[in-house]
């Protein structure tokens, strides 16, 4: 099963959502991999004081295979890290993109859930990780522009058609009420 976790805005965190995910579900025995695809700003390696040799780059590359990169973090959980102030992973054309969605798909066959972590806002990357989801995540705060911005993100969803199931996390809320 694969789940993306995105937003409209930075910020309102995602990657520690999909973190705590990623251990709860090692911890009742899932195998889980996740993918840092805030691509050309990753930083869940930094979250685990991890320093990876590789990272997608590497991967698209050619000069590294999917498991070569992949990192182990707290619990087994299996890493692929995106790296950190790479303008052209970030930029990926839709040939580079659609080769980093198939091999990326490839752990699906290795775990029980495969957790995708990407960048904010609707750029194509961000997008076809969306669309690459068996269920989608979308965070927000209860911020004026959080909302905004993740009601954008619902909208064009919902308007591509491209997930079946999708989900609001309303985090950093003050009651129960206020997250509702």
């Amino acid at each position: 099963r694969v789940i993306t976790v995105t937003s409209g805005k930075g910020g309102v965190g995602k990657t520690s959502l999909v973190l705590n995910l990623g251990l709860a579900l090692r911890r009742i025995g899932f195998r889980v991999a996740i993918i840092d695809a805030d691509l050309g700003l990753a930083n869940i390696d930094v979250m685990l004081n991890q320093a990876p040799r590789y990272h997608l780059q590497d991967l698209i590359n050619g000069n590294k295979t999917l498991l070569e990169i992949m990192i182990e973090g707290p619990l087994g959980l299996k890493i692929i890290p995106g790296g950190s102030g790479l303008y052209d992973l970030a930029n990926l054309d839709g040939t580079r993109r659609g080769i980093l969605l198939e091999q990326l798909m490839d752990l699906e066959q290795e775990s029980d859930f495969v957790l995708i972590d990407t960048a904010a806002g609707l750029s194509r990357n961000v997008v076809s990780f969306v669309g690459a989801a068996d269920d989608l995540i979308i965070v927000t705060t209860p911020e004026p522009t959080a909302l905004a911005d993740a009601y954008g993100m619902i909208k064009v969803v919902a308007e591509q058609k491209l997930v079946k199931h999708s989900f609001v996390v309303v985090n950093s809320t003050q009651s129960l009420q206020q997250g509702q």
